[in-house]
């Protein structure tokens, strides 16, 4: 289209904000919160500014794009903003990676291990970008059709932004030149119509690299979320409970701390998604073994925020009064009736550590003893957790222990091989329940052995359950052979893998001690 006047000009549409272009960098909306805790972030992050260096060359809006991922992590329903407010290489490139991220079928199922948790989002972007970034300079080819052109679209952009204000300037003037402001309209409209030619040209490039692009996407995606996975359950294992996991000294050496240990990362793996069912944190507000919404509170706890709170996040102009409430902990949330139970009592967990149990069956039932060590912990019951082979050791939790964190990661490293001696935990476990005058305690014997017991000790066993009626759980490793239990008749329940699960177990063990 050619204009020859004034009159042209206004009759069309050159002058409407539909056919302007974007000027946004970011593709994903955000709240002021979460920018301001991604800046946080940022700043307490050289990998983050290292990928920035090393993407700078390649596409200008790594920074932006880091920020994107995180937010794709991070948020709960991410959204995107509509293509007419995105610049070029926003619409064109960055949302090109995050739309092919966000469709992942393990994007939407696995995605929950980050929601709302800062230091497993940042882990699953670092791994994410790190893993990017050697297909980055194929993959801005293969989008934009060639060589430079989404930075020639970026200045032509740039070009059109001016010719448009400089268009509007003209028509606002008293003194208006109908020739040069008709010679401004055409070069505006002739940037726009080889915008548009290029635009197109990018759309079918994308379309016929598609699939390579995806594959890159589905790799990094894959090794993201298996990073956060394990970051978050090593915090969730050994760290202090906190609702958003934030980035900061204390979980940065505990992260570190745990990473030199093989042992500790192994049991992580089971610990963590057990005390991960155990707290419920569930952004739906599920509790483990439910509880009941009774009261109004005031906290900074989102999950448990009123609605009338977050509304305020809708309004630009009451986003700080929530930030201000956020950070005095004044936002009204509701207060749970939680089931209240009567303490089960002290818990014993004899663990078989003699060498056949080397690997992953010695890593569950570490797992399995250090969250039922959780569990005392928090209902102020003694625990003690007898290791076992041809020979014992003891660790011992009271009730009142203030700091067990170092003594938890110890006592998960321990590994004594050798021999099954089934006698030797039974007796330093009764020794325990006589000596320590431990109530009501439950003894969880977890072994894939068999062992027989002589017929003195089976004796004594039973003259002392009569006497301190104390129980015995029996947690046999026995699958697909399921083999016979020498303290079976003085179990009040057996679990066996052969039969179950072990997470159906772990559930099990934890909720009927709760």
């Amino acid at each position: 289209m050619s204009f020859k006047s004034i009159r042209d000009i206004l009759n069309s549409d050159i002058l409407s904000e539909t056919k302007d272009i974007g000027y946004s960098d970011r593709v994903l909306k955000s709240t002021r919160l979460e920018r301001e805790i991604f800046r946080d972030i940022r700043n307490k992050t050289p990998e983050i500014k290292q990928l920035e260096e090393e993407g700078r060359p390649i596409l200008s809006l790594i920074k932006q794009l880091i920020n994107d991922v995180f937010q794709a992590f991070y948020t709960i329903t991410p959204k995107m903003l509509d293509d007419k407010d995105l610049s070029p290489a926003a619409k064109n490139v960055n949302k090109v990676i995050l739309t092919k991220l966000m469709t992942q079928e393990e994007y939407a199922t696995k995605k929950s291990v980050c929601e709302g948790y800062e230091i497993p989002a940042l882990e699953a972007t670092i791994v994410f970008m790190r893993e990017l970034m050697p297909n980055l300079k194929d993959m801005m080819k293969s989008l934009s059709g060639g060589e430079d052109r989404i930075n020639t679209m970026e200045q032509m952009a740039e070009q059109c932004s001016e010719l448009l204000a400089e268009l509007k300037q003209k028509l606002q003037s008293q003194s208006v030149s109908e020739k040069k402001t008709v010679s401004i309209a055409n070069k505006l409209e002739s940037k726009r119509e080889q915008y548009s030619y290029l635009e197109k040209q990018a759309d079918r490039a994308a379309n016929m690299n598609r699939r390579k692009i995806q594959e890159a996407v589905a790799v990094a995606l894959s090794k993201a979320v298996d990073s956060a996975e394990t970051v978050k359950f090593v915090i969730l294992s050994w760290g202090n409970y906190n609702d958003n996991m934030p980035k900061n000294e204390v979980n940065k050496k505990l992260i570190e701390r745990v990473s030199k240990s093989e042992k500790l990362m192994y049991v992580a793996k089971f610990l963590g998604k057990y005390k991960d069912i155990y707290f419920g944190k569930n952004k739906n507000g599920y509790v483990f073994g439910r509880g009941e919404k009774y009261d109004i509170t005031m906290g900074n706890n989102i999950s448990k925020a009123l609605t009338s709170e977050l509304s305020l996040l809708s309004d630009r102009k009451l986003i700080p009064v929530f930030i201000r409430k956020y950070q005095n902990k004044r936002l009204k949330q509701y207060r749970r009736r939680e089931p209240i139970c009567k303490g089960k009592g002290d818990i014993i967990v004899c663990l078989d550590e003699s060498s056949s149990t080397y690997g992953v069956n010695q890593a569950w039932g570490m797992a399995v003893a250090m969250v039922l060590l959780h569990i005392c912990h928090e209902n102020k019951r003694n625990f003690a957790l007898i290791h076992f082979s041809d020979k014992i050791k003891t660790d011992i939790f009271r009730a009142d222990d203030s700091d067990m964190q170092k003594r938890m990661m110890e006592a998960s490293e321990t590994f004594l091989k050798g021999s099954t001696d089934f006698e030797k935990p039974i007796k330093k476990a009764i020794s325990l329940i006589q000596d320590e005058k431990w109530n009501n305690a439950d003894i969880v014997f977890i072994t894939d052995g068999i062992c027989n017991l002589s017929d003195e000790c089976e004796k004594y066993v039973k003259e002392m359950q009569s006497k301190h009626k104390f129980s015995i759980t029996g947690i046999l490793l026995d699958e697909g052979e399921n083999m016979s239990f020498s303290l079976e008749k003085f179990a009040k329940k057996i679990y066996r893998t052969s039969e179950l699960c072990k997470d159906d177990i772990a559930v099990d063990i934890m909720k009927n001690r709760r």
